[in-house]
């Protein structure tokens, strides 16, 4: 009788242990998680922060929703009229199709789909090797993907260097660059990766399942990178690779 009770009691030791660990590491993987680029859900669509403001003049007065709901900053919405980043805020559809504008205290900021956010020049998402001190650059190069390489040194980042899951290629067609068609609707993941200041980051990249096998043709991949220093408070500027496909 005396061993049973001591191998009960060993056994609920265990289980504790057990239980405190799991606890432990599930804190632990909760404190690790990043914020997700602002976005709001309207009409069954998700729409994302572009870092950009609306510079539409004469604007109607009569709003085409508010925002009443919101989750945490590293989830995302799924109700219509939510965000990940707060209440109150009017929005309007925009005047570009896939976009719609965000009042944010007095302030109109640009959201759009994925799709419309990839394809939309800013003018704030020019091309800029300059202010960040950042250049982009490909290596391994195969026609179904490669490595990207940031490598940053100087500038002026006021924050954090951030790029997402996304990206996209375009084609040297004889005098200009042309975006590459894809066939289906693309569903990034919303996650930050860190860009390391004074040194490089490398990113492998595999188009298999966006561009299938690329043929032979000079090519550039884009990509975006945000200078975060807070929510709702970035800028965010676009960086490209040239590679080859012989």
């Amino acid at each position: 009788m005396k061993n049973k009770a001591i191998f009960f009691l060993t056994l609920l030791s265990v289980l504790f242990l057990f239980l405190l660990c799991a606890c432990a590491k599930k804190a632990e993987l909760t404190e690790e998680r990043w914020d997700r680029i602002p976005m709001v859900m309207i009409d069954g669509t998700l729409y994302l922060d572009t870092g950009s403001d609306s510079a539409a003049d004469g604007r109607c007065g009569v709003m085409d929703g508010e925002i009443t709901s919101t989750v945490e900053g590293s989830e995302l919405p799924q109700e219509d009229d939510q965000s990940n980043f707060g209440v109150g805020y009017a929005y309007q559809y925009g005047a570009q199709e896939g976009t719609v504008e965000l009042d944010l205290n007095g302030s109109w900021r640009i959201f759009a789909t994925e799709e419309v956010r990839e394809s939309m020049q800013f003018s704030e998402r020019e091309e800029n090797t300059d202010r960040l001190g950042l250049t982009l650059e490909a290596k391994n190069v195969t026609p179904s993907g490669m490595t990207i390489v940031f490598t940053q040194s100087g500038g002026n980042p006021t924050g954090e260097l951030q790029t997402g899951a996304d990206y996209w290629v375009e084609v040297w067609n004889q005098d200009q660059w042309e975006a590459i068609d894809v066939s289906k609707e693309l569903v990034w993941t919303s996650e930050a990766y860190l860009i390391e200041q004074q040194g490089s980051t490398e990113f492998a990249v595999d188009w298999r399942n966006v561009y299938g096998a690329l043929q032979s043709g000079k090519y550039r991949l884009g990509k975006t990178v945000m200078d975060f220093r807070g929510t709702q408070d970035f800028d965010i500027d676009s960086y490209y690779a040239e590679f080859t496909i012989e």
